[in-house]
């Protein structure tokens, strides 16, 4: 059953189907339909142009490949990893879907299964979410869609009491042991960001032209820092033995490379995040520390040793205030406090009684 009129932008007279015999509405049903369609009429929009548009409308991968994607890669320095939640997460569960379809409850209904999985840390889950979120603003805002029909999507409680994986003394010492015994690229990735405090992807992306041997200085572009500044990392005897140690130089402006060439030049390494998780952390019997924990064991000891304002320069943090989480008090600095502190009144007390 069709409902007939007059389009108001064309005037041309168009058909809109009410409901199909099979649905069984009642005459009042079918009425209440007709005059909510007869309202928009008169409001002058067309009922078979919305659909007809929506009928148009391209499917989440098509936009992401010929909208969101160019677009984030202009914007967003960190694409890449929108990039990989798509391809992984999202393109396969709803790639071919349009996307007015997809729905909220769909979208939290997926997230609460990757959650009751167990296999992804609630910050990689909210990732996701704001992911398809983000993607479903921008077509709200090329106004392929009316609104963000995902915003206020679902958020999981995020345990940030375990971000930093702090290491004693003893476990920083087995943990460079295991490493230098290794001797695998990957693992001497693992020491530089110990010895520089540097982020993985920083480290990865540095080429020999940015080392500055003669003044003992690493210079990372603004291009590969994640605070979007450049700045000099001090590079101490032991960072300059190991970057020696490499053998890449001459061989390819990369300074960290795998075993692969392309075009008679060693690849850069791109990642050590397998041979991190199965090997390097298994053999130091630290099977819970992230490679990212060692950038916050290097700059809580920066603290520890110099000062926050040095540790902050050298971490590249905008300013103290995000330095101010990795000083820390851990309980052999508490045992030397205290000791230092009966020193004193034991000094006092015998001198006293003299």
């Amino acid at each position: 059953m069709s409902y007939r009129y007059r389009d108001p932008n064309d005037r041309r007279l168009k058909h809109y189907k009410i409901c199909r015999l099979s649905d069984k509405l009642t005459l009042t049903d079918i009425r209440k339909r007709a005059d909510l369609i007869r309202g928009e009429v008169k409001l002058g929009k067309s009922p078979a142009g919305e659909r007809d548009r929506k009928r148009q409308l391209p499917t989440l991968d098509a936009f992401y490949r010929d909208e969101y994607l160019p677009r984030i890669k202009l914007k967003n320095r960190s694409w890449k990893s929108a990039d990989l939640i798509y391809r992984k997460r999202l393109k396969g569960k709803w790639g071919g879907s349009r996307i007015d379809l997809i729905t909220k409850s769909e979208v939290e209904g997926f997230l609460m299964e990757l959650m009751e999985r167990g296999d992804l840390r609630p910050a990689t889950i909210n990732h996701i979410g704001k992911v398809i979120r983000n993607l479903m603003s921008v077509a709200v805002s090329q106004e392929l869609l009316e609104r963000n029909r995902l915003a206020g999507l679902i958020r999981f409680p995020e345990n940030n009491d375990d971000t930093q994986r702090l290491l004693t003394d003893e476990e920083m010492r087995l943990l460079v042991k295991t490493l230098n015994e290794d001797g695998s690229v990957a693992a001497k990735v693992a020491l530089f960001a110990l010895l520089t405090a540097a982020r993985q992807g920083e480290i990865l992306h540095s080429e020999w032209s940015q080392i500055d041997f003669e003044n003992c200085v690493w210079n990372i572009p603004a291009a590969n820092s994640k605070s979007k500044r450049g700045r000099r990392v001090p590079l101490s005897d032991a960072a300059v033995d190991l970057l020696n140690s490499l053998g890449s130089k001459g061989e390819s402006r990369w300074v960290f490379v795998s075993q692969r060439r392309r075009d008679g030049e060693l690849v850069r390494l791109t990642t050590v995040q397998k041979a991190w998780r199965e090997r390097l952390r298994v053999r130091a019997e630290l099977e819970t520390l992230r490679f990212h924990d060692l950038r916050g064991n290097a700059i809580s000891r920066l603290v520890r040793q110099t000062s926050i304002t040095v540790a902050c320069a050298v971490a590249g943090h905008h300013s103290v205030t995000q330095t101010e989480r990795y000083n820390t008090v851990t309980e052999s600095s508490m045992q030397q406090s205290v000791s230092a502190l009966g020193g004193i009144v034991s000094e006092a007390m015998n001198a006293e009684v003299a």
